[in-house]
């Protein structure tokens, strides 16, 4: 099927009031947007509490606080690219998801099947280490939640668009952390030889 038709085929299929995978993109609104606001809150929290404590941060836990921001600046930074690579592929649509005519299997998504979701946890859990009070902490943990769930949902509309296929690709590449064999090329490439990293290594992979 050329990518025209691909094209055709998904507006017909998310017009259809009554099609599983229409209703499933609404369905997933409502987890994405309790994310966005409990991102936005955890930011704003973490924003109120460096004003009025950012001496004590600098001054008392300088490598937490530097820790922090350096884990803050890398998942938006990861954010921000894997969105452009995905935006190359696809669109968004009016329930603030996007559109594919075939399933993204390259660049970063041949290595794990959420990359954009885990560079926005990586930067809650940032936010948390820079200022990390109990609302903070909460909002981060609220944020991450919610994308879990959401991530839940598109999983299910990509299984109802795709079918065999996406299950094919769920099957090959995992959801949060590369399989053990991308880590081993990775420790080989490097010459890294460390008992204990080789121990999480190969409880992690393929997660």
């Amino acid at each position: 099927m050329g990518k025209k038709s691909r094209e055709k085929k998904n507006r017909e299929l998310s017009q259809k009031l009554d099609n599983p995978y229409f209703e499933l993109q609404e369905n997933e609104g409502f987890p994405r947007q309790l994310f966005v606001y409990a991102s936005k809150a955890q930011a704003f929290l973490a924003f109120w509490n460096g004003i009025n404590h950012w001496e004590e941060y600098l001054t008392q836990h300088p490598v937490r606080t530097l820790l922090g921001i350096g884990i803050t600046v890398f998942g938006a930074f990861k954010t921000e690219e894997m969105q452009r690579e995905l935006t190359t592929h696809a669109h968004k649509n009016p329930h603030h998801n996007y559109d594919i005519a075939n399933i993204k299997t390259n660049g970063a998504y041949n290595t794990i099947r959420n990359p954009i979701y885990l560079g926005f946890m990586v930067g809650d859990v940032g936010i948390a280490l820079i200022a990390p009070s109990l609302e903070t902490i909460l909002a981060g943990a609220a944020a991450i939640g919610f994308k879990l769930a959401t991530v839940h949902q598109e999983e299910k509309r990509l299984t109802a668009q795709f079918g065999d296929e996406y299950k094919a690709y769920c099957e090959s590449t995992p959801r949060w952390i590369p399989k053990l064999s991308y880590f081993q090329d990775k420790m080989s490439q490097y010459a890294i030889k460390h008992p204990t990293l080789t121990h999480i290594v190969n409880s992690l992979g393929g997660i």
